[in-house]
């Protein structure tokens, strides 16, 4: 007997065909970041549907469409190629805006160009020109999947309002260097991107208990945490790293160890892995801005696992396809 019942998560990605040599640069680093690695079979990446549509196709779009999930993400990239047809105007507005399974994110690749739409915010890709390919294409993969995981995983059901991610920076203060490069994640974050961050320095009134703070804000954060020499050692850094296990946080640990740790601390192990440069505080800011959206990429593509993960597999058990009792590991 056969089951068949649609994907939690289905992502499109429209453009007009003009724009191809733009687009395509920019939507395979997104598909590269989203989509299963065929190189690495066994690996915990995502296997998200991802389509690319250049061409207008209206039955795509239905609700009983093949193509369509539970919750879909339409990413239109808008040009003065597609503002200047009216056949490719229409296409837009008519995309399934009075459905709930559907959300649309504009994409604008050139200043002055605009949708006729329902007010949706925009990606504006065109504002870091000048800034090279690798920092664009970072910067696109983050807010795309930012707005994945907002969209998707974070919003209100009642109002429809969408939640931004928020990063917990768990780092050892015994070295300067965990603190600082924490700090300038934190900044960058809070300038560029509609991320929200924890950080124990300045999100601790005076005079609260920090223990229960801490721990609270664990629990609803993506847990990203700073692995230098005297981290594992540190009894708070030990206590954070075991309460996001507990609670079962997406969890990063970003490792720029200098040395020498004696002993990694068991809560740190079987989570993804994202070294960078011990050094990065000596880079230049163009380095600097680089290894700062692979961080963030790296958490975002570990909070959408997390979620995508989970979603997956309460649809299995929904609809008898796995046994109540599986778990993931």
């Amino acid at each position: 007997m056969s089951h068949h019942f649609p994907q939690p998560l289905v992502l499109h990605f429209i453009w007009h065909p003009d724009d191809k040599s733009i687009v395509l640069r920019l939507v395979y680093s997104i598909k590269e970041m989203l989509a299963r690695d065929v190189d690495r079979p066994f690996s915990r990446e995502l296997n998200i549907p991802v389509f690319f549509w250049n061409s207008i196709r209206k039955e795509v779009f239905k609700n009983d469409s093949p193509y369509v999930g539970v919750n879909n993400i339409i990413f239109l990239f808008v040009s003065r190629n597609t503002i200047a047809h009216n056949a490719w105007k229409v296409f837009f507005k008519g995309l399934s805006r009075n459905s709930k399974r559907f959300q649309i994110v504009p994409i604008l690749i050139e200043n002055g160009v605009h949708l006729s739409n329902d007010g949706e915010n925009e990606i504006r890709i065109f504002e870091w020109k000048g800034k090279g390919w690798a920092r664009k294409t970072l910067w696109l993969n983050v807010m795309v999947a930012h707005a994945v995981y907002s969209f998707v995983y974070a919003k209100d059901n009642d109002s429809r309002e969408c939640h931004p991610v928020v990063l917990f920076l768990s780092h050892c203060k015994r070295e300067a260097l965990g603190e600082k490069v924490a700090q300038m994640v934190k900044d960058y974050v809070l300038k560029e991107t509609p991320i929200k961050t924890f950080f124990d320095v300045t999100d601790i009134l005076p005079g609260e208990k920090f223990p229960h703070r801490i721990l609270k804000a664990v629990d609803t954060s993506t847990f990203v945490l700073f692995e230098t020499d005297f981290y594992s050692s540190r009894h708070w850094c030990q206590e954070e790293i075991c309460r996001a296990k507990r609670s079962k946080c997406p969890i990063l640990a970003i490792d720029f160890r200098n040395c020498f740790e004696d002993r990694v601390f068991p809560g740190c192990s079987n989570v993804p892995c994202f070294h960078i440069r011990h050094d990065i505080l000596e880079q230049t800011s163009t380095n600097k801005e680089v290894e700062i959206l692979r961080i963030l990429e790296a958490a975002l593509v570990e909070t959408i696992r997390c979620h995508y993960n989970w979603s997956r597999l309460r649809g299995l058990q929904r609809n008898k396809c796995i046994p109540s009792s599986a778990e993931l590991l």
